[in-house]
Order: C-alpha cells, then sequence, then structure tokens
C-alpha cells in the first residue's frame, strides 16, 4: 500500500505554544511509524499538515491508498482544528486511520463530551466552565482539577492545577484563560489509579492489553496526576516517578 504518513512539523508547535511544546516537538514518532511502515512491506509517503496540504491531497490522491493521521495535535498545531484534518480527508474521498470529523468535534471540548456522557447517564465528575477568572462558582466540591477545555495531551496541566480552595481556584482559571485563550473546564478531581485502554477498529474491535501508571514515587502532597511534565519532560521528576 501507498500511505501517507501525514503529521505536524516539530517548527508549527513552538511557535503556537509559549509552554507545552517540550517533548511534543519531536517528530521522532512519525519516522518511526515509516520505518515501521516499510518493515511491513509498504511505501510510506512524508506529508505536512500546513496551508498547501490540501490542493496537494487533491492532486495526488491517485497516488494514495491510505492516511496514516497523527496530526493529533491539531492543523497549524491548534488543538480546535483538529477535526478539521478528518473533515478534508472525508471532502476528498481518501481513506485514513483515527477517528473522523464528528467524533472528533465532540472530543475535543472536555465540556460536550462531558454533557454527553451525562446525557446518556454514564458516571462523569461534576463540572463547571468558566470564561472568566471571577465567574460566581456552581455546586463544585473541592478539590478540583483546572484545564483548558478543549487540548489534549495535558496540555496545560501542572501540579498546581489540582485547587483545593476558591482563592486557587480563582488564580489557576486567571492563568490559564490568559495563556491559552480558551475557557477552563473546572471539575471534582478523584484522587485514584489511572488506566489508558486503547481500541482497534470500529464494526470489529480489538481491545489492546490494558496499562497503569504507577504514582508509587510520588511525593506526598503531590497530586497524582499525569501532568504535561510526566507525559513529555523526560528529564523532569514527575516523568522519572510515573512509570
Amino acid at each position: 500500500m501507498r500511505v501517507a504518513v501525514l503529521f505536524t512539523t516539530d517548527t508549527d508547535m513552538r511557535g503556537l505554544y509559549r509552554k507545552d511544546w517540550q517533548g511534543r516537538d519531536d517528530n521522532g514518532h512519525a519516522f518511526s511509524v515509516m520505518k515501521a511502515l516499510s518493515e511491513l512491506g509498504h511505501r510510506p509517503i512524508e506529508y505536512h499538515a500546513n496551508l498547501s496540504m490540501f490542493k496537494k491531497f487533491k492532486s495526488e490522491k491517485h497516488k494514495i491508498d491510505l492516511v496514516f493521521n497523527l496530526v493529533d495535535d491539531g492543523f497549524f498545531s491548534d488543538s480546535k482544528f483538529e477535526p478539521h484534518v478528518p473533515a478534508m480527508l472525508d471532502l476528498l474521498g481518501i481513506k485514513y486511520t483515527g477517528s473522523g470529523y464528528f467524533c472528533l468535534s465532540m472530543c475535543v471540548n472536555k465540556a460536550m463530551t462531558k454533557k454527553i456522557l451525562k446525557h446518556h447517564k454514564i458516571p462523569t465528575p461534576n463540572f463547571q466552565v468558566f470564561t472568566r477568572a471571577d465567574e460566581k462558582i456552581s455546586n463544585l466540591n473541592f478539590p478540583l482539577i483546572v484545564k483548558p477545555v478543549r487540548e489534549d495531551s495535558s496540555v496545560g496541566i501542572r501540579n498546581d492545577s489540582v485547587v483545593k480552595n476558591k482563592t486557587d481556584l480563582r488564580n489557576k482559571l486567571r492563568t490559564l484563560i490568559r495563556d491559552y485563550k480558551q475557557p477552563a473546564l473546572a471539575e471534582e478531581f478523584i484522587d485514584g489509579r489511572e488506566f489508558y485502554v486503547g481500541v482497534l477498529g470500529s464494526k470489529k474491535k480489538f481491545v489492546l492489553p490494558i496499562s497503569e501508571v504507577s504514582f508509587e514515587g510520588m511525593p506526598a502532597g503531590i497530586p497524582r496526576i499525569v501532568n504535561y511534565d510526566a507525559k513529555w519532560n523526560k528529564d523532569s521528576a514527575e516523568f522519572q516517578i510515573t512509570n
């Protein structure tokens, strides 16, 4: 198969994110995918997510059997444009890996996802979306975890994201709304074990082995969360103790 491996270049990410690009600006994962595809007998082709990619895909679609979509940080490295990549491929009639536009457009907004879960009576912590730090706080029980409403990959999440009182909440809201230029989501914090469950397929699904993050080495007083450093900064203490 001729597989277009589509990803965002590291320079694009550095330009958009002031803090949260370290570790994510490494395109090694894309080249690992290309290497694996070659070893499996496929023909990988390198494609970048940029302004010219629609025109490029349109003119070269006859050369492509499948797009391996690695643009999970969003078109232009902007999370709100993540659904636009599969939408573009749908318009061109090109098959691709990963979720489609409709799924991503719902999941990219954490508050929308939680509303859908609540509608279907699937338990999720109580929450509130803030567009300003001085908004009235609804009936929420502390501690809370505060994060940008439409980011993933632990972007915007630090140890001080778990707040225990109104003063700390408003300080964190003020910082997030200013730095990430989007509303902030505050939800009741659940202290417990953390699991990852991967699922492949659509009509026929295959569940990958469950993995757990170990917080055994976490010092007392530090929230047991996989913050940005724990996920991406290999030189950080958080990365070393969250196996």
